[in-house]
């Protein structure tokens, strides 16, 4: 579905036709750099257990381009007023949580594949390894190997699942691996 908005937004906004965009890997295109921002978005929103994201968080993390993220329409203020000043002081949420799941799983993936910023990098370990066994957090790391990208990374990935804090009986951790095991193998 995000990959629908993408190429709705691109159609939209770059006057790209169909037959343009066919066989192209849309999130390569130099517009969909938006998409990056929704991916970080949703990966702090994350983090941080939460659903929502204030517009000041927005403007920080999309600078110039706060406008261009909300044309998109995946993210909903929680009230319906179109005046400019009110939209830092907004309280912005996914369209559904999903989309939240999806772009965070990107996020991962596009940081553990980089080379570049290792801050980010390092934030990102740090949050597979602390939240690996976070109920809620499981359908993200099912997304992450349903990406078709996630091979470049999964030796990164596995380190941060076999790594300190561990589950004490170890049940959860087993539980966990066989969860990912079929889609997350190196074989």
């Amino acid at each position: 579905m995000c990959d629908y908005l993408l190429r709705r937004y691109l159609l939209k906004f770059d006057y790209l036709c169909n037959s343009a965009l066919i066989g192209r890997d849309i999130y390569q295109e130099p517009n969909a750099l938006v998409f990056e921002h929704f991916e970080h978005l949703a990966f702090e929103a994350t983090k941080e257990h939460r659903f929502t994201i204030n517009g000041h968080e927005i403007k920080k993390i999309v600078g110039l381009q706060f406008r261009s993220v909300l044309q998109i329409f995946l993210l909903i203020p929680k009230t319906q007023d179109d005046s400019s000043s009110l939209l830092l002081e907004n309280v912005y949420y996914f369209v559904h949580r999903s989309f939240q799941e999806y772009l965070c799983a990107r996020y991962i993936i596009r940081i553990l594949k980089s080379s570049c910023s290792t801050e980010h990098k390092k934030e990102v370990i740090q949050f597979i390894t602390h939240e690996k066994y976070n109920r809620h957090l499981r359908d993200t790391f099912c997304l992450f190997f349903e990406l078709e990208n996630f091979n470049l990374c999964i030796d990164q990935f596995w380190l941060a699942v076999d790594s300190e804090p561990r589950d004490l009986v170890g049940l959860r951790h087993c539980s966990r691996i066989a969860q990912w095991f079929p889609k997350g193998t190196c074989l």
